[in-house]
C-alpha cells in the first residue's frame, strides 16, 4: 500500500484480488473450506451419569418422562456403561432428621 494515494485506494472485491496484492509478491496458498485443523468428533458420545442427572432435572420431566428418555438413550447406546435412572420418591427423607415433630426445630 506504500506510495498509494489514500482516496485511490479502494478494498479488493475477492479473495483472488487479495492474493495478487500482497506486497512481497507471495500468493496464499489456496485452502479447501472442508479441511481444517481442528478435527470435530463427529462420533456419538453417550451421556455420563452425571449428565443424564443433570438433563432430567433440566427438563423437570414426570417420572415416566424420565423412564422413557432413559429407555430412548440406551436403546441408541447413548449412555455411558453404569448409567441408570431412578426416581426417588420420598426425597425428604434425607431431610427429615433435621425436624422434629413436635413442632420445634433443630435448625
Amino acid at each position: 500500500m506504500s506510495g498509494l494515494n489514500p482516496n485511490e485506494w479502494h478494498p479488493p472485491s475477492s479473495l483472488d484480488d487479495i492474493r495478487s496484492d500482497s506486497e512481497d509478491g507471495d500468493t496464499l496458498p489456496h485452502q479447501d473450506d472442508s479441511s481444517s485443523d481442528l478435527s470435530v468428533d463427529e462420533r456419538p458420545q453417550p451421556f455420563s451419569q452425571r449428565e443424564l442427572n443433570d438433563l432430567v432435572r433440566g427438563l423437570g420431566l414426570s417420572k415416566e418422562g424420565s423412564e422413557l428418555l432413559v429407555s430412548r438413550l440406551k436403546n441408541k447406546n447413548l449412555l455411558t456403561p453404569g448409567s441408570s435412572f431412578s426416581w426417588y420418591r420420598h426425597r425428604e427423607k434425607e431431610f427429615t432428621l433435621f425436624f422434629s415433630k413436635g413442632g420445634n426445630s433443630f435448625l
